[in-house]
């Protein structure tokens, strides 16, 4: 865990970007600049939320590979044993050379998704969140733009087309989020989160 918190120090990673970006309700980019400087002491202290979402990735990673479209699709895929998407863990971090102040920890990478035409969409970020009722009261106007933001850094750092949000939510809701990669977005990212790693 030191590694890992150390490697964190030396670039922006993806959930970090909507912070920058002023998009976070958690935490402020002044703080994550203090943070990134070395001036205030960064309390790693695992709550309950954060708990229950690192014990149920695996649990939601597994229902996305059923998923289908929609609710029932993913209850009568998985009574079948069928899976129609597969996907792959990530046990690394992974870089750019060409945006060497960014890197991304993926959730999963999406290896094998066929689109409605029936091709194969190749490679894939797979963001899994797991949220509250109170929380998910919240999605009601939309995504979150912080977490828009952290599959499009994901999208840009690998190079890849496209990635989803699975989403539990509540404990009792399952959707997937898909999402092409942005340019527009993608080159505010760039230039916001250069200028702050600059400064």
């Amino acid at each position: 865990p030191e590694n890992w918190l150390g490697f964190r120090d030396r670039g922006l990673g993806a959930s970090e970007v909507g912070v920058v970006m002023g998009l976070s309700q958690y935490k402020s980019n002044i703080e994550l600049f203090y943070e990134k400087i070395g001036e205030k002491i960064s309390y790693n202290i695992e709550n309950i939320a954060m708990f229950m979402g690192t014990e149920l990735e695996d649990f939601v990673a597994r229902l996305w590979e059923y998923w289908g479209g929609d609710e029932d699709s993913l209850i009568n895929n998985f009574r079948d044993g069928r899976r129609v998407r597969k996907m792959q863990r990530v046990n690394a971090y992974i870089q750019n050379p060409d945006y060497p102040h960014l890197f991304v920890s993926l959730d999963r990478r999406i290896n094998k998704h066929i689109d409605e035409d029936g091709n194969d969409r190749g490679n894939g970020c797979l963001e899994i969140k797991t949220i509250s009722g109170y929380e998910s009261d919240k999605w009601e106007s939309g995504i979150p733009p912080s977490h828009v933001v952290q599959v499009q850094t994901q999208c840009l750092v690998t190079r890849w087309s496209y990635g989803e949000l699975a989403v539990l939510k509540d404990g009792r809701f399952f959707d997937v989020y898909p999402f092409e990669a942005h340019k527009g977005i993608q080159r505010a990212i760039l230039t916001q989160t250069r200028d702050f790693w600059k400064r």
